[in-house]
C-alpha cells in the first residue's frame, strides 16, 4: 500500500473465471453500493461474466462548498462554477494513490494490469 489509507469497498466477483476487473468510482455524495446495478446488468450477459467489479467508497469528510457538511467525497470542493477556484490538489492525488492501490491489488490477485478498467461518474477537478 501507498501512504494513503485503504478504501472501504464492495467487490462483486465474476460468476465465471475472472480475467478482468472494472473499478467504478462514484460521484460526490454517493457510495459504491449505489453503482452495483452495473455488475448486475453486465453479469446477466455471457460476454461479461469474466469481469470482477470493484466499487470503492469515498471517505466521508467535511465538504467546503457545503459549509463543512460531512459528505462522501474523493477530494474537497471549495467553489462551484469558478475555473480559477482553489483546488484540493493533495486530496485529488491521495485519491489517485488509493485507486492505484486497488489496481495493484487486482494485479496481485491475477488480473493483468491491461485488463483493469477504471470508470467513474461526476466528481471532477474544477
Amino acid at each position: 500500500m501507498s501512504a494513503s489509507s485503504a478504501l472501504s469497498l464492495l467487490k462483486v466477483a465474476a460468476p465465471a473465471k475472472a480475467t478482468a476487473t472494472m473499478i467504478i468510482i462514484h460521484g460526490l455524495g454517493d457510495s459504491g453500493q449505489g453503482w452495483t446495478f452495473l455488475s448486475d446488468a453486465f453479469h446477466q450477459m455471457p460476454d461479461f461474466q469474466h469481469i470482477n467489479f470493484v466499487f470503492p467508497n469515498a471517505p466521508t469528510k467535511p465538504l467546503s462548498v457545503a459549509g463543512g457538511q460531512l459528505v462522501p467525497q474523493w477530494f474537497d470542493i471549495y467553489e462551484f462554477g469558478n475555473p480559477n477556484a482553489k483546488s484540493d490538489v493533495p486530496g485529488f492525488f491521495n485519491t489517485v494513490d488509493q485507486i492505484k492501490d486497488l489496481v495493484k491489488k487486482e494485479v496481485e490477485n491475477g488480473i493483468p494490469a491491461e485488463r483493469v478498467l477504471i470508470g467513474g461518474f461526476s466528481q471532477e477537478m474544477l
